[in-house]
């Protein structure tokens, strides 16, 4: 029960400091004690409350978009982290994620059920072309989940929290991958021999 009542206590200070703050907040607040389940069950509470939030303020005629244009540029970094050397790729992402553009098109009620679809496959390939092969079967359903939302209507409150939470999820497997293979012993013994490569090369 106390645990209980913490977590409706962290999630209230989430609500309030909104977005990444709330993240900083959590993440410096949580006791070392804690055990994992709970933890996570805290995690996964804290993930709802952020998408209902959003949800929540993309409804209704007059939707809010500050946080849409947040997580779309929190979007674009995260697909920067996952080729951090390769600029030509990130400047790709730029001309296909313009967020003053993006803007521009909102206001002036342009950003319609196609652009959208457009804008999303555009993220749906690049995260395809980031993954292992084993996510691409999963990825194929979620893609023809997104255009079979966009063909029957779906409201953009609902199909705006379904993509983004799913993007999020989906590009954070990525990052936890490349940490993973970067520890992996194998990948440190062929990064040493490219390196001494390198060094004969250049002697």
């Amino acid at each position: 029960e106390y645990m209980r009542e913490h977590q409706y206590s962290l999630l209230n200070k989430i609500r309030m400091v909104d977005g990444q703050d709330g993240i900083n907040y959590f993440n410096s607040y949580v006791p070392v004690f804690i055990e994992r389940n709970v933890l996570q069950g805290v995690r996964d509470t804290m993930h709802q409350v952020f998408w209902d939030t959003f949800r929540e303020e993309m409804m209704g005629d007059e939707p809010n978009y500050t946080r849409l244009i947040s997580i779309i540029e929190e979007v674009k970094t995260m697909l920067y982290c996952c080729v951090p050397s390769r600029l030509d790729i990130h400047q790709e992402i730029d001309e296909h994620i313009d967020i003053q553009l993006i803007v521009q098109m909102i206001n002036n009620d342009a950003f319609d059920y196609e652009v959208i679809r457009e804008f999303c496959m555009y993220i749906v390939n690049k995260i395809k072309s980031f993954q292992g092969e084993y996510m691409d079967e999963d990825l194929e359903g979620w893609r023809s989940n997104l255009n079979e939302y966009i063909d029957t209507g779906m409201p953009y409150h609902e199909y705006f929290t379904y993509f983004f939470s799913q993007v999020m999820e989906r590009i954070e497997i990525i990052l936890q991958d490349m940490k993973e293979a970067k520890e992996d012993p194998l990948y440190q013994a062929l990064l040493e021999r490219r390196r001494e490569i390198e060094e004969q090369n250049q002697n």
